[in-house]
């Protein structure tokens, strides 16, 4: 599995909107020079953790498409990997002592469709393997607890 950088984590960070964003609009967002970041996505996408969207009108209103990257939601099938992808990810995040960047991801519609998909209960085993660390358990339950489709 990849080892994540700081630029991995920033780019994860934005893409958790699932919205999708280019190239040329995560060097803007970023402020990396698009050679870097280019080497990054072309990291995380090689690892299977973003992929490349269908191609689309530019979000800014020129006449040129984009391929917008994201982060990479898997098949029912392979709901084991992606799984275990989301540990990985939050385990990455508890080692690098990243609390902002995990209280922003388990806030964000990634997560919230990670929840819908899997249920609240899959979601919760795996932070739970954290909750001796006082930071991030903190963040886990003001985060995890409040999306609104654990709720239905």
């Amino acid at each position: 599995m990849i080892e994540f950088t700081e630029i991995h984590i920033k780019i994860l960070l934005v893409l958790s909107d699932m919205e999708g964003y280019s190239n040329k609009q995560l060097t803007k967002l970023l402020g990396m020079q698009k050679t870097n970041l280019s080497r990054a996505l072309g990291e995380l996408e090689e690892h299977g953790v973003i992929l490349r969207g269908e191609p689309r009108k530019s979000m800014e209103g020129k006449r040129y498409t984009e391929t917008p990257y994201c982060i990479n939601i898997m098949h029912p099938e392979e709901s084991r990997r992606e799984l275990k992808f989301f540990e990985f990810i939050i385990k990455k995040t508890v080692e690098m002592n990243k609390g902002s960047f995990c209280l922003k991801l388990l806030k964000s519609k990634y997560v919230n469709k990670l929840i819908e998909k899997y249920r609240f209960v899959s979601l919760f085993n795996i932070l739970k393997k954290y909750n001796d660390n006082d930071v991030f358990n903190r963040i886990f339950s003001q985060s995890i607890l409040q999306p609104a489709c654990i709720h239905n």
